[in-house]
């Protein structure tokens, strides 16, 4: 079976990176990857017409013009994708693909970290701290900033219920 030719067009850091050597190295069992890092459709041109498929994130945008340029193309596999640039593809006879839900964990912790962290005020805190003018509590717990709240039997509003936001609500749920 002859390899693919795969186009992986990602931020120069992806190729760098030790914990991803072992999943290029996995690409490279079935496929003749060729590495860029194009900005821009004329610097990624070249390159996809001479690919099967690619794998990248959602830029250069892959306009029309460019798709009608790259008749070998046969799959487009994206960390991220929008729905122009998915019905684009798909309209070039290109199917495609989206990752965008494994970063949905890591962004759900992060919303989650900065919840708790405005509920119990730490940069405030932190930058008191800092500065040497943080107070501590003598008598509690009249001295407790009334403002500083828990989490705890809170209500929470989530705008969006999409992965971050069934992510999120998952985390929440206890």
């Amino acid at each position: 079976m002859a390899k693919i030719n795969l186009l992986v067009n990602l931020p120069p850091g992806f190729f760098t990176n030790a914990a991803l050597t072992p999943i290029f190295q996995e690409l490279e069992a079935f496929a003749d990857v060729r590495k860029t890092s194009c900005n821009a459709g004329a610097e990624i041109l070249g390159p996809l017409q001479e690919a099967d498929a690619v794998l990248m994130w959602s830029w250069p945008r892959l306009t029309s013009e460019i798709l009608a340029q790259c008749p070998k193309l046969k799959f487009s596999a994206n960390l991220d994708l929008t729905q122009e640039g998915a019905r684009t593809l798909l309209a070039h006879g290109i199917p495609c693909s989206v990752g965008r839900r494994a970063f949905s964990p890591a962004v759900a912790e992060m919303a989650l970290l900065l919840t708790l962290s405005a509920l119990r005020k730490t940069p405030d805190h932190q930058a008191a701290m800092r500065a040497g003018t943080e107070t501590w509590v003598k008598a509690f717990p009249d001295d407790i900033d009334p403002d500083e709240r828990e989490l705890t039997g809170r209500k929470v509003g989530l705008v969006g219920f999409g992965g971050v936001g069934q992510r999120l609500a998952a985390l929440l749920a206890p």
